[in-house]
């Protein structure tokens, strides 16, 4: 088959085969077996390799292969080498995002359970740096949205209260809000929404402090306060998303994950 043009060899046993020079570009090659074949000058330009067992004699050019797709899940089964070198080549080549894939589909191959939430599921082992932003994204909504269900309270002087009805009950108040009235449903998503946004900036480093960056777009003597449940819950928020963060620009700037 050397020199040829292949299209679609999904599921096939290609162990041993001499493929010098086969133009597999746009070919579905998702399950394809290339043990100890040989791929030297081999083209897969937009070729899909989901889950195709990469463990040939041979490597083809990076050039060749960096544009494939879904590199970040081809595996093997018994000898990883082949793929780290395939990941060096493309470093050494200069593409970055392709060696990236590379190296989380080597992560992902002996990943627990544990690796694959905290580390796959939110940036692909670095190879998906905007992913961690898209989530935090989404946690400061679903986090407006939960808090929008609070008992959010406010006085005269652009201080707000996010709470619940038992701790009001209690009238357990802070000393800069004696009393309280209760906010009219568009200030309520609102002030939930900045609530949520201003937690999950909460947590900085240094001169990095998104809050109060954001803080300084606001009113002066603006605050938002919380009580009960909503402050736990606004704290695992602060957490998570620093997480996000450091996550994304790692990705972004390092290889966090390659070793």
């Amino acid at each position: 088959m050397s020199g040829k043009h292949l299209t679609n060899t999904a599921n096939a046993d290609l162990r041993k085969a001499k493929l010098a020079k086969t133009d597999f570009n746009n070919a579905n090659l998702t399950h394809v077996n290339f043990t100890s074949a040989n791929l030297a000058g081999a083209f897969f330009r937009s070729a899909n390799l989901k889950w195709a067992i990469f463990e040939p004699d041979s490597l083809p050019l990076p050039q060749s292969i960096a544009y494939a797709k879904n590199l970040g899940y081809v595996t093997y089964k018994n000898n990883p080498a082949p793929l780290v070198q395939l990941k060096k080549s493309l470093y050494d080549a200069g593409f970055k995002d392709a060696a990236k894939q590379v190296n989380a589909a080597l992560q992902r191959h002996d990943a627990n359970l544990f690796e694959k939430i905290f580390f796959d599921y939110t940036c692909e082992y670095g190879a998906n740096h905007l992913r961690p932003l898209l989530i935090l994204l989404g946690l400061i909504a679903f986090g407006g949205l939960v808090y929008c269900f609070t008992a959010i309270r406010c006085n005269d002087a652009n201080n707000y209260l996010i709470t619940t009805r038992r701790v009001l009950k209690k009238k357990i108040l802070p000393t800069n809000m004696p009393s309280v009235r209760i906010c009219r449903l568009p200030k309520r998503i609102w002030i939930a929404l900045l609530f949520s946004l201003q937690r999950s900036l909460r947590i900085g480093f240094r001169e990095f402090s998104p809050n109060q960056w954001l803080m300084l777009l606001l009113p002066p003597g603006f605050e938002i306060e919380s009580r009960g449940w909503p402050r736990v819950v606004s704290g695992i928020q602060s957490i998570i998303c620093i997480g996000l963060i450091v996550l994304s620009l790692l990705s972004y700037f390092g290889r966090p994950f390659d070793y």
